[in-house]
This record gives C-alpha cells, sequence and structure tokens, in this order.
C-alpha cells in the first residue's frame, strides 16, 4: 500500500491487480488507487492465469505506446491516455 501511495506523490497512474472481491485494493479505487483490475473469483488458478493474460497485454500495449510517440503525445491541452474511460 506503500508503493500506491509514493506514486501518487509521483503523480503516477496506479493500477492493482486482485482477486476474488478486492480485498484491500477494492476500496482504494479513486484514492491512492486509480484501477483495480479484480477477477471475479475464489479460484487461485483462475485468477493467476487472468493476471498473466492481463500483465501480457499491459506489456504490449506499453511496447506499442513506446514505438508510436503519437499515441502519447498532447492534443489540445488533453493527453491521448487521460481521454480514455476509467
Amino acid at each position: 500500500m506503500h508503493a500506491f501511495a509514493t506514486a501518487r506523490r509521483m503523480k503516477l497512474i496506479t493500477m492493482g491487480f486482485a482477486g476474488d472481491d478486492g480485498g484491500k485494493m477494492a476500496g482504494m479505487s479513486g484514492g491512492l488507487l486509480d484501477y483495480c483490475l479484480t477477477v471475479p473469483t475464489s479460484s487461485i488458478h483462475r485468477i493467476q492465469e487472468t493476471h498473466v493474460a492481463l500483465y501480457h497485454i499491459m506489456w504490449d500495449m506499453v511496447h506499442t505506446f513506446l514505438q508510436s510517440k503519437s499515441l502519447v503525445e498532447e492534443k489540445s491541452g488533453v493527453s491521448s491516455l487521460e481521454s480514455g474511460v476509467k
């Protein structure tokens, strides 16, 4: 939880991965945590499989953004990353 507070002070976007009901992170949305991606099952195997898939998708997205700077450049004063839906 300290990492989320540090990230907030650094003005970074914060994201958590959780399972079941989201635990402590579920109640943090809008505060220290911007996004909480929760896998709504108590099966640890399904939770882990889903988290691994999400990690790979996010990694691919980061590489796409790094290769296409126009996706993250500011336009009309609003970053294209910030104009997305939460």
